[in-house]
């Protein structure tokens, strides 16, 4: 003997069932695909510098309510922009330190706190300074610290760096020179600037450009365009 729901309401129930089935199915699924780490967040007292020695200077401001061990935390606000202090990098033999903190989104916790993401010891290899170049802190265990997801197949570094900002090989590359007859470095040839490129004919004499002129309507307010994104 067959058995078969027959009245609307029946068919209803089934069919709220087999939903829910089939959603518990899928969230086991997705936590097999994914591992939880649990890291620990940054103080205001730890020592974080770039990797040529230059420290970073830290002040806790968005954080300073949040304290392990009566030690403010540091959230994305409170790094980004920071002062990078004493850092001895040299380009040919001329200064050319990192001095300041520009990226930190690949050391992000997953969850905010007071409307903002902490920052991950265990991920500040992802913070770059003004140079390009990544931060490292001396770890100590945190009280407060965030479950952190990822797959298990890309593995959690990688994975939180491809939610940090990309930095794409500029068009012209600038070069400091004493006079425009030296000859160890490229000339300008070619520049962008607002999308729109700038080119010398061949015909050109001299082959370089001896000044860049920018009018008042290829300017911008930079206090009033860039964001925190």
């Amino acid at each position: 003997m067959k058995l078969e729901c027959t009245s609307k309401e029946s068919q209803k129930l089934l069919s709220n069932a087999l939903s829910l089935k089939e959603k518990e199915y899928q969230s086991k699924t997705i936590q097999a695909q994914q591992s939880i780490a649990t890291l620990h967040s940054l103080l205001e007292n730890q020592e974080v510098k770039c990797i040529h020695g230059g420290k970073v200077i830290l002040k806790s401001n968005k954080g300073k309510t949040f304290k392990s061990d009566g030690i403010p935390l540091i959230l994305e606000s409170d790094l980004l922009g920071s002062k990078i202090s004493g850092c001895p990098r040299s380009v040919g033999g001329v200064s050319d330190p990192c001095t300041q903190v520009v990226n930190v989104k690949a050391s992000l916790s997953q969850k905010k706190i007071n409307g903002e993401y902490a920052i991950l010891q265990e991920l500040i290899g992802g913070c770059l300074s003004d140079k390009g170049f990544p931060l490292e802190v001396s770890f100590v265990p945190s009280k407060i610290k965030f479950d952190h997801s990822y797959d298990p197949k890309i593995g959690l570094t990688k994975q939180s760096l491809t939610t940090s900002q990309s930095f794409n090989l500029p068009i012209l590359r600038l070069y400091y020179k004493e006079h425009n007859y030296q000859i160890d470095n490229t000339l300008i040839q070619r520049y962008t600037l607002n999308n729109t490129l700038y080119e010398l004919k061949e015909e050109s004499n001299p082959q370089f450009f001896k000044e860049v002129i920018f009018e008042e309507k290829d300017l911008m307010d930079l206090s009033k365009n860039i964001e925190n994104t």
